[in-house]
Formats: C-alpha cells, sequence, structure tokens
C-alpha cells in the first residue's frame, strides 16, 4: 500500500512532496502482493511482506521491485537526488542480510537507511560509496568495530530542511564502513547502541528502515537482495573476558582490572558526565561492542577533553587501580561513579570529586571575551548564521564558563555535549 512521498536524501538535500486524499486512495492499489512492479514516481508502501520506498526530486531514476526481498534499480545524470529501497516499517534492532551488485559513476551510496521520531533522526550506516564519504563533511564521534570492519561514526545537523515531519531542524547520524562490501549482514542494534554510546540518542519512535540505493547528480545502477538474519545481538569483534554483567564472572584479560585484599578493581573508562563505561579489549581506539554491550577504547578514552578519563571501579574498599591481573570479575556496582576509589591511572585526566554533572573542578574562570548563550560561535555553512558550537568552543550562561566537547546546539551544562570550567571571576 503506497503512503507517502518524503524523503531528506543526500545530506538532506530533498523536497517534502504534498499527498492528496485522491493520491492515498489510488495508493491502495499501487502495488499487489508478490507483483513486480517497476516504480519512477515517489512513493512508499508494502510488497511481497516487505516496506519499500521511492523518491527523486528530478530525472529519470527508477526502481523495479520483485519477490523475496529483491529490488532493482537504475538512473542518468539527469537525476539530481534520488534514494529507494526494501525493508522494514517500522525499523527496529534486525540483524539483515543483503546481496547483490552496485555501481555508480559519481556520489553514491548503498546504506541501511532510516529515520527515527522523538528526536526526529535521519541515519545511515553505509556499506558503500562512490566520490563521496559522506562522514568527511560530518562531526566525528569516534568509530566502532562491528560486522568485520571499522565504521566512522558521525554526525551532521540539518536547519530547517525537509523531513519526513514537513520542515524542521533534525541530525542525521552516519555509520560509514572502512571496508567498503555489496554483500554481508549487518547488525543494526550493534550501530544504534555505537550511537547511543557516543551520545547520539536515537528516537523512541522508529518509522521505516530500508537497505537503500542513493545517487546524487550520478549515474548508475543496482541489484539488490535484503532479508532478516535474526534478532541480533552483535556480530562484532568478540571477547574472552566479561567486564561487567553479574556478581562472579572470570576470564582472561590483556588490562583492566587488578584484584586487592579489598576486592576487585576494573578499569572502566568515565566518558564526559556519563556514567562509566566498559573499556574494550580487543581494541584500543574508538568505539567497540564486546560482550553484548558498548565499550571504548582506551586511548579514545584518555583523549577526551575535561574531567572525563580511565578510573578504576572497584567493588569493595580498596583504590587499585593498575591494570596487569588475568582476572575481571565485575560486581554489579561496576558502573557507579560516586565512590572514592574515581581517581585514575594511566594518563586519566579523571577528577576525584563525585560530580557526575559536567565539571573540571568547579573553580573560577576568566569569561572576557567569550560569546554567552545564545550567541552562538559557529556556523552549518560559510553563508550561514550562527547556530551551533564545535568541540573547544567556549560559551557563558547564567554567569558560568562551559566548553563544548563536540559539535552541539543544546543549553550549555544540560548534556554531556559540555564541560564545566568555572565560574566567571
Amino acid at each position: 500500500m503506497k503512503v507517502t512521498g518524503t524523503k531528506s536524501g543526500y545530506l538532506g538535500l530533498a523536497k517534502l512532496l504534498p499527498i492528496t486524499l485522491l493520491s492515498v486512495a489510488a495508493a491502495l492499489f499501487s502495488v499487489s502482493s508478490n507483483a513486480q512492479v517497476t516504480i519512477s514516481e515517489n512513493e512508499e508502501g508494502d510488497n511481497d511482506g516487505y516496506f519499500y520506498t521511492f523518491w527523486k526530486d528530478s530525472g529519470d531514476a527508477s526502481m523495479t521491485l520483485f519477490s523475496g526481498g529483491r529490488y532493482t534499480s537504475s538512473w542518468t545524470n539527469s537525476t539530481n537526488n534520488w534514494v529507494g529501497g526494501y525493508g522494514w516499517n517500522p525499523g527496529s534492532r534486525k540483524t539483515i542480510t543483503y546481496s547483490g551488485s552496485y555501481s555508480a559513476n559519481n556520489t553514491s551510496y548503498l546504506a541501511l537507511y532510516g529515520w527515527t521520531r522523538n528526536p526526529l533522526v535521519e541515519y545511515y550506516i553505509v556499506e558503500n560509496w562512490v566520490n563521496y564519504n559522506p562522514s568527511s563533511g560530518a562531526d566525528s564521534y569516534g568509530s566502532v568495530t562491528v560486522d568485520g570492519s571499522t565504521y566512522q561514526l558521525g554526525r551532521s545537523q540539518r536547519v530547517n530542511q525537509p523531513s519526513i515531519d514537513g520542515t524542521a531542524t533534525f541530525y542525521q547520524y552516519w555509520s560509514v564502513r572502512e571496508n567498503k562490501r555489496t554483500s554481508g549482514t549487518i547488525d543494526i542494534g550493534a550501530h544504534f547502541d555505537a550511537w547511543e554510546a557516543a551520545g547520539l540518542n536515537m528516537g523512541t519512535e522508529f518509522y521505516y528502515m530500508v537497505m537503500a540505493t542513493e545517487g546524487y547528480q550520478s549515474g548508475g545502477s543496482s541489484d539488490v537482495t535484503v532479508s532478516e538474519s535474526g534478532s541480533g545481538s552483535s556480530t562484532s569483534s568478540s571477547s574472552s573476558s566479561s567486564s561487567s554483567s553479574s556478581s562472579s564472572s572470570s576470564s582472561s584479560s590483556s588490562s583492566s582490572s587488578s584484584s586487592t585484599s579489598g576486592g576487585t578493581c576494573t578499569d572502566q573508562c568515565k566518558w564526559y558526565q556519563d556514567d562509566p563505561r566498559p573499556l574494550c579489549q580487543n581494541q584500543t581506539s574508538g568505539w567497540g561492542y564486546e560482550n553484548g554491550q558498548s565499550c571504548i577504547g582506551r586511548s579514545t578514552c584518555e583523549s577526551q577533553s575535561g574531567s572525563g578519563g580511565v578510573i578504576s571501579s572497584c567493588g569493595s574498599s580498596s583504590s587499585s587501580s593498575s591494570s596487569s591481573s588475568s582476572s575481571s570479575s565485575s560486581s554489579s556496582s561496576s558502573s557507579s561513579s560516586s565512590s572514592s576509589s574515581s581517581s585514575s591511572s594511566s594518563s586519566s585526566s579523571s577528577s576525584s570529586s563525585s560530580s557526575s554533572s559536567s565539571s573540571s573542578g568547579g573553580g573560577s574562570a576568566n569569561c572576557s571575551g567569550v560569546n554567552e548563550y545564545p550567541n552562538w560561535t559557529a556556523k552549518d555553512w560559510s553563508g550561514g548564521t550562527n547556530n551551533h558550537a564545535n568541540s573547544g568552543d567556549q560559551l557563558v550562561y547564567q554567569n558560568v564558563l562551559y566548553q563544548a566537547n563536540w559539535y552541539t546546539s543544546t543549553v550549555p551544562g544540560s548534556d554531556a555535549s559540555w564541560t564545566t570550567v568555572g565560574s566567571c571571576n
């Protein structure tokens, strides 16, 4: 059944297409079950148990639907921007398998593509791309190793742009695979977890997600078959270590725990103001997914600004923070962030306070010449207006100086994107 005709598209370059009652009525008969049909006008609907979407803003792009989750597409350089594919509505934490062929002569993506609401988010898990790597134009949020490759995480903001809910301001989340491919398995939940762990929250209401082909000012073709391979938890880099599950789990681990006479201590990452997170055992940088949970590499943890860093979380009264034992037994309180043992070994910049808000000492600060919120310091493009702060930018709010940890447009001090520098003197 045909539903609507909206799309945000290549870095949000989309046009919102109105729907009339007449078009909705006609849509009821647009695609019959198990039909093979070619689509060249904007529509969404269901065919043979799969959801499909097709959108273009101009040109002669088309997509042909087959049974069994297969579609083909072709487009020429006369098309400015188009996207389409087979998938599911609503989207969810599925593990999917896809295979086929894909080629383009200019900018194009092969990606798992979808939307959420509350908040409104447009997301891409890019498996292959031609000419332009979308993570290169986005704010970087590290990386995650999953599904046999490293994916670069990023976020872009679209201000007053068309979306599935009309003109709106929203974020695009990117997870871009380094080792390109045209077939494989995607653990979608692992990518959701990586975004969440980096502070990029998914919406509470999922709209569609499809294995999509997208073209921008290019020509090309694709032949893609997609299917669900299970609900999935993780196909990411596996580890023999279990770091925070129940009251008594032990394994061989190269680092992150040390036992003392007072109990067992486990090194964790205090990521800005968040609760401590597990350190990855199989990688030293970026975000990972091990033992059914997100983790962060030690060097990435230690490189953050502000009060975060590697801390030692102990199950008893010990304050040991070295990392050489082969035991990684974890107590159920291993994610606590307020014990007196939160001082850090190695090069951690963690403070010994029990604060769970953005802080780095709480002393006085020189606020002379610093913009006061909401007088933003940065803009999305050269001709735009200042509408956000970039990593390292400072703003004064209610006589307190804050520093941005990454791209942010939230109220200073309201979430993990800010570090408190101190009260203005």
